[in-house]
């Protein structure tokens, strides 16, 4: 009876203390930039308690490595003892439920309902127990360290963009804990709908003139009436350097016949047409440009102005608000 005791009771410190590290893991996984500094700033925090939060933050790799190192610890050396007790009082169908049972609460209780815990408390429970994720982040050090140093090796500690499930889940956190108001919310989510419009939606120009980088305006000059929306591919030996339009090509010969195309051409970045809207500004801003060739598979499909761009923008937050605006009678 006394050993039977003892093994419940194991199980169920086992169990317990595993359920405990699980929460600290998922809580310091959650822990980014976002949330905590809305935490910071909407609650009363001791000095101490920032400090805590502060340091869990920063260095939330390695406490999320130091929860799980402590876990597989407690998880080795917990069912070792564990079933050196079971194998002692068990046999035959007895073990097998003993060992159904012992697998059952360890996923619910140990693993799953804690995560389900963390995030639903979180809050709480960051402010409550960052001073116990330091702890466990101290006593895993060494090996901490020795998990860590494969995230450099592999380059993995590099920032990435965030995903578009990451940032739905940034305006849905701050809307719901009243971090943003109602016009900070609809400026978000337009950002989240553009991210979804993508290039080949603005229907670039098609018309298309392939044209040397030594050409004459002059030698354009037959082409240019009747065509409105038309550009002019400007080439050399290296590749596409630049575009004109045939409205740019008329001033450019009346003003000058004899300049050359690329000296009136304007820089031209290349995207593909699947690229979102999002991404092209990108393109624009890192190509210091105000025009966009559109590709597919690396062949020319036509010309975006940094205009249509800035419209399609303007109209979809405008979409936006007529949907969120409410009826008048």
């Amino acid at each position: 009876m006394t050993e039977l005791a003892i093994l419940l009771g194991c199980s169920l410190a086992s169990i317990l203390i595993s359920g405990l590290i699980s929460c600290l893991e998922t809580v310091a996984m959650l822990a980014d930039e976002f949330k905590v500094r809305s935490v910071v700033q909407r609650r009363s925090l001791t000095p101490f308690q920032l400090r805590m939060i502060t340091s869990v933050s920063n260095r939330r790799d390695q406490h999320m490595a130091g929860a799980m190192i402590l876990q597989v610890i407690i998880g080795v050396v917990s069912n070792s003892t564990v079933g050196i007790l079971a194998f002692n009082l068990f046999s035959g169908q007895a073990m097998a439920i003993y060992i159904g049972l012992s697998i059952y609460a360890n996923i619910v209780f140990a693993r799953s309902l804690p995560k389900v815990v963390a995030r639903h408390h979180f809050e709480g429970l960051l402010v409550h127990l960052a001073w116990l994720m330091r702890l466990v982040f101290f006593l895993t050090y060494p090996a901490v360290m020795m998990t860590t140093v494969w995230i450099r090796l592999f380059r993995l500690d590099r920032k990435r963009t965030l995903r578009m499930s990451e940032l739905k889940d940034i305006v849905t956190y701050y809307s719901e804990n009243g971090v943003i108001g109602h016009l900070e919310e609809n400026i978000l989510q337009n950002a989240l709908l553009l991210q979804r419009v993508l290039v080949k939606d603005m229907k670039p120009s098609r018309g298309m003139i392939s044209v040397d980088a030594g050409s004459r305006l002059a030698d354009l000059e037959t082409q240019i009436p009747g065509q409105h929306d038309t550009y002019f591919i400007i080439h050399n030996h290296t590749g596409i350097i630049g575009v004109i339009s045939t409205r740019d090509a008329a001033m450019g010969v009346m003003s000058d016949r004899n300049a050359r195309a690329e000296d009136v051409a304007r820089a031209v970045a290349l995207i593909d047409e699947d690229s979102s809207i999002i991404d092209a500004l990108v393109m624009l801003r890192e190509g210091k440009c105000s025009r966009l060739l559109v590709t597919r598979n690396g062949m020319p499909l036509g010309v975006i102005s940094a205009k249509t761009i800035y419209k399609r923008i303007f109209q979809g937050s405008g979409h936006h608000e007529a949907r969120e605006a409410p009826v008048v009678a």
